[in-house]
């Protein structure tokens, strides 16, 4: 019987042990859309189609372990106004295969805040998934992106919500 009751006490301090994720949070009402895992240094990218340009963008970040938000890689296939025009300091700028690809941004943000678009397309790609963010909020409405930290048994349900709204990405290579 002492057996059971310390497996039922292990079980519980693993489920509410924290876990470090991603938070998408809607911007005015602070609802929480999703919750992913995300241990430091695990990449996730936001896809979509420039504003201006109209052509595809892939920004890669990362979650720093202070709890940041790191812009690192951003890949386009055309120059145009609101496109990066080359590396600042401490960047590396390469062309290949018809893509530009801006590599050790190092930026740093506490949030990425975006409104999801209609024209814009934004998706998240994260472990070989990708979810259209107008699964979880509207066109228009504004999102925010940031680091977070929830029990286990809540990440475990938040991620088979990800693989009921999301889809295999599709290999291109």
């Amino acid at each position: 019987m002492a057996l059971v009751g310390v497996l039922v006490l292990s079980f519980g301090a693993w489920a509410v042990s924290p876990v470090k994720t991603l938070d998408i949070v809607d911007r005015d009402t602070h609802n929480l859309l999703l919750a992913l895992p995300a241990a430091a240094g695990e990449p996730f990218t936001l896809t979509y189609l420039h504003s201006i340009a109209r052509r595809p963008v892939e920004e890669v970040f990362y979650v720093s372990p202070e709890g940041q938000i790191l812009v690192d890689k951003t890949v386009w296939d055309m120059n145009g106004a609101g496109l990066p025009a080359g590396p600042e300091p401490g960047m590396q700028f390469e062309l290949k295969d018809g893509q530009y690809i801006l590599t050790h941004m190092g930026r740093r943000y506490k949030e990425v805040v975006l409104a999801v678009g209609w024209v814009a397309q934004h998706k998240l790609v994260y472990r070989r998934r990708t979810l259209p963010l107008a699964r979880l909020t509207p066109p228009g409405q504004a999102v925010r992106l940031l680091a977070g930290e929830h029990p286990r048994w809540f990440v475990l349900y938040e991620e088979s919500r990800w693989l009921r709204l999301s889809e295999d990405t599709v290999d291109k290579g």
